[in-house]
């Protein structure tokens, strides 16, 4: 996980649904940034979703809670 690797944790506080973190659609882009943002893509419509933070290596937590990393498999048949 980029988290881990990167040594960082991240806090993800908006009412994104969890659908959204894991699907397999993309409906998004989701990228981290400095808190000033540069001039280049200021006048796009960007949506903070969360911060980066020293807590624990690798840990997600959404609305407050760990987030399981989970993946989409598109081959799941999801009547099972």
């Amino acid at each position: 996980m980029l988290f881990r690797s990167s040594q960082v944790s991240a806090e993800i506080s908006t009412d994104l649904s969890e659908r959204w973190l894991h699907g397999g659609e993309d409906y998004e882009l989701l990228f981290t940034a400095s808190r000033k943002i540069p001039e280049r893509i200021a006048e796009l419509p960007i949506t903070k979703i969360g911060l980066i933070t020293a807590g624990h290596p690798g840990l997600v937590l959404f609305q407050g809670l760990p987030l399981e990393p989970k993946g989409f498999d598109h081959f799941l048949d999801s009547a099972l």
